[in-house]
């Protein structure tokens, strides 16, 4: 069986960094990294990032890229201030420059235990995006009718928890007016944006939430940077996952042996924001 990791020798200067980075030698034991690699090493590369010689070889890790200048702190909040949720859109496709920023993102992101196992689908096609707001709509009728029984209420609470339950019934209190919209040619489900991002993970993924939910929030802080902007579909992810709505589901055409965890929409913004309302102020509790 081929070594996972080999350390070459002659470039080696016996720093000790690698032996400080990786969570085998810190963590569980091995003296050096080379003697838990092989049963133990979930590929996240650190040894590799941090060596200052190139000395390490790693069987799965073909390659590295330089880290470029970071931004500062302001230039970092001014980033976070701008990605707010974004609801009108232009119109203009997503070109694949922004596509492969995209993918490069998903890439660079942190992941439990480096699974990796997040992938994403991006419709674009205009027929399948009406469709699915036509769905959405269908299973917001359904809702509509279903919650005005205490039973099936007590059965979404108890099943969805707290706060799936509490956005549920915002949904439904706000249908009336989502149904007007719908009728006079809006789109009150995907907001006529271009192109629906679909973060899909394999069966019995464990860390699925916490993975798509990173690289999804990388994804829009990235957009920003972009001058695109986007928004949350919590109607999707909510219809899929807790109501398992089936003609939802089918709709989106998630190959099998997949589940949805996360998705969002976007596009080029019809206009930029300048401002940033005040927020609720947040108690830092030092223990």
């Amino acid at each position: 069986m081929e070594k996972i990791l080999k350390i070459d020798k002659e470039k080696c200067i016996n720093c000790n960094l690698c032996n400080k980075t990786c969570i085998l030698t810190k963590f569980c034991g091995y003296k050096k990294i080379e003697d838990g690699a092989q049963e133990f090493c979930i590929n996240c590369g650190h040894c590799i990032a941090i060596c200052p010689t190139g000395a390490i070889n790693h069987y799965k890790i073909k390659s590295v890229e330089k880290i470029g200048e970071i931004p500062n702190f302001e230039m970092t909040k001014n980033l976070i201030m701008k990605t707010r949720s974004v609801r009108d859109f232009t119109g203009e496709k997503l070109k694949d420059t922004e596509i492969e920023s995209f993918r490069k993102i998903m890439e660079y992101s942190a992941s439990g235990i480096n699974l990796q196992s997040i992938e994403l689908m991006i419709i674009q096609d205009e027929q399948q995006l009406k469709n699915i707001t036509k769905i959405t709509m269908q299973m917001y009728n359904l809702i509509e009718k279903i919650y005005k029984f205490p039973f099936i209420k007590n059965i979404i609470k108890f099943a969805g928890g707290k706060n799936n339950f509490e956005s549920l019934k915002f949904e439904v209190n706000t249908h009336k007016q989502r149904k007007i919209a719908y009728q006079n040619g809006a789109d009150p489900i995907l907001y006529n944006a271009p192109a629906l991002l679909l973060f899909i993970a394999p069966d019995k993924s464990a860390l699925a939430t916490d993975d798509s939910t990173i690289i999804s929030q990388n994804i829009l802080l990235a957009s920003s940077a972009l001058n695109l902007g986007g928004c949350y579909m919590g109607c999707i992810t909510v219809g899929c996952k807790l109501l398992k709505y089936k003609p939802l589901i089918k709709s989106l055409k998630i190959p099998k042996g997949y589940f949805l965890s996360q998705a969002l929409v976007i596009g080029h913004p019809s206009f930029q924001l300048t401002n940033m309302p005040e927020r609720n102020h947040k108690n830092i509790n030092l223990i």
